[in-house]
Formats: structure tokens, sequence, C-alpha cells
């Protein structure tokens, strides 16, 4: 299941038009930020086997408190035992902006959810942080970092690597009704 906004799926029905998909795959278009369009979406398909909910991509572009309806409505559902959410730092907001910004504005979109806290801003809404990983790191292990990336890393010295690996995290998060 994929929910997305309208306008996303249809750019990814014209892009993907001639690959099939290898699975069985139900896209709704819902604005994750109208709690009332959310819950309808989590009510009809949060019943079920145990599920790993995947938001990649997602929460940066949510305000905080819409973050947090959204962490809320997932942990009301049993059925959403496990969630991975890719969250950013807020220095990763500013740099962004500098970088991006206006063309970020000029497709109606911004970054905003930048949690001060980290992966703990989830605890207060039902969700424990069970594994952590640097987007940054990761890709580097992966050996899929961009030269760019390559070349800010290799030219910093070690003390400010930290922030370049901070800015990006992977995290995997437990309902903490799961006990």
């Amino acid at each position: 299941m994929e929910a997305d906004l309208a306008g996303v799926h249809e750019h990814k029905a014209d892009v993907l038009d001639a690959v099939a998909p290898r699975c069985r795959l139900e896209r709704h278009g819902v604005d994750l930020s109208d709690p009332a369009s959310r819950r309808q979406l989590l009510d009809q398909v949060g019943t079920g086997p145990p599920t790993l909910v995947l938001t990649e991509g997602v929460l940066p572009y949510l305000a905080e408190a819409d973050v947090a309806g959204l962490a809320t409505d997932l942990a009301a559902h049993p059925a959403f035992r496990w969630w991975v959410v890719d969250i950013v730092a807020p220095g990763f907001l500013t740099l962004t902006d500098r970088v991006a910004g206006r063309r970020l504005a000029a497709a109606g979109a911004s970054l905003r959810f930048a949690p001060t806290q980290g992966p703990a801003f989830f605890a207060r809404v039902g969700w424990d942080a069970t594994e952590v990983r640097s987007s940054w790191l990761e890709q580097r292990r992966l050996d899929r970092e961009p030269t760019l990336f390559r070349a800010l890393w290799t030219a910093t010295p070690p003390r400010a690597h930290r922030f370049y690996r901070d800015m990006g995290q992977f995290v995997l998060l437990r309902r903490r009704t799961d006990g």
C-alpha cells in the first residue's frame, strides 16, 4: 500500500507506466497533514497482521504537529508495530534552504520537520527508536555516496564529520505498547 498526494501518484503513474509492480500495489491519494483524511485511511488499512510502515521522503515536508499527529494515529492501530522514518537535522534545513530554497518554493514545497531532539522526538508520541543509522554513512557503506559528499568529507577536518553524519538519519521505531 502506498499513500501520497494524488498529484504524486499521477506523476508516478506517468513515469512508471511501462513498469509492472512485482507485488500487489494499492495507491491511496491522501494528504497526510489532514488529520481526518489520514485517520480515515489508517482506519481502513490498519487492521490485520503486524505491519512495518515506511515513510521515506515524507516527514521532512510536514509540520511538527502533523508528524506528531501521524505518529499518534499510527500508534493507535495495533497492526502498525514498526515504523521506518528518515529525519533531518535543523542544520540540514538551513543548508537546503540556501542551496535549493528557490526551487522548492517554486514547486510549492518546503522542508519543515527537523526535530532538535532527533529520534527522541518520537518517544513522546508512542514510539521508541530501536536502530538509528546516519544516511551519510549508509551512502558511504553502500558505495553510493555522491562525489560532492565524498569531497566534503575528505576536505573537512574529522571534528566536522559529526555535523555531516548527523544531518540525516534512518530510524527504525517500535510502537511502545509492544513492550
